[in-house]
């Protein structure tokens, strides 16, 4: 390419650039003043979900005569951020449960990662946790789907499983055949079920976002439900 054509080439994206000023310029102040709104909804909504919530934590502080202790940074700071974002009702008492929780003096809950992991959750992962957890501790069937009393999507079922809440039953068979040489070769084969079920981390996340402390021979019998 000639020094001609380079400055030519130059000169016709200096006028578009002109005429993108132009033509953008009232979109441009359009969008800023869209985001500004945006931002100014946002910060009143996180105002209100905190205002909300707080509120549900000082009921249950004050009803429940709570002594309160102090609690590692780790743990409170996700919390704030959590309970400022959450506007869903059902999730607002879940944090206002494990706040109170993790400042009761009478309990000792000291895993810092709970708080992290109810940010990560939808409004159906907490139903689909609630339903593994009924009194008869049913399973999750993969091939229900949309259907069944606990309907949900692959993508709940998979984050459930990526944060160690759920896990997938499988099935073990034992080799009884005989080899070649008469020996039996020891070796296991493990089929996928299909069917899901709370693991013990997601009973203990559960326990920290309720209230209702959960006795030694309820966890005996949680862990004998476990395959």
């Amino acid at each position: 390419m000639t020094p001609e054509e380079i400055k030519a080439g130059l000169e016709i994206v200096k006028m578009a650039n002109e005429w993108a000023k132009l033509i953008f310029a009232d979109s441009a102040k359009q969008f800023g003043m869209l985001l500004g709104d945006m931002v100014h909804h946002k910060r009143e909504s996180m105002k209100r979900n905190w205002e909300l919530t707080s509120g549900k934590i000082h009921t249950i502080i004050i009803e429940e005569k709570v002594v309160p202790k102090e609690i590692s940074s780790k743990a409170l700071v996700p919390m704030i951020e959590g309970i400022q974002l959450e506007e869903d009702d059902d999730l607002q008492n879940m944090w206002a449960s494990m706040f109170v929780n993790y400042v009761d003096s009478s309990r000792n809950l000291n895993v810092v990662v709970y708080p992290n992991i109810l940010r990560q959750l939808s409004t159906s992962e907490v139903r689909i946790l609630k339903y593994l957890s009924s009194e008869k501790r049913p399973h999750l069937y993969r091939h229900f789907k949309g259907e069944g009393p606990c309907p949900y999507t692959d993508e709940e079922v998979n984050n459930l499983v990526r944060l160690s809440l759920i896990k997938e039953i499988l099935e073990h068979s034992y080799n009884t055949k005989k080899d070649a040489t008469g020996s039996i070769p020891n070796f296991v084969k493990t089929k996928q079920t299909g069917r899901y079920q709370l693991t013990e981390f997601g009973d203990d996340f559960l326990d920290s976002c309720h209230r209702t402390e959960i006795d030694q021979l309820e966890k005996i019998r949680r862990k004998s439900g476990r395959r």
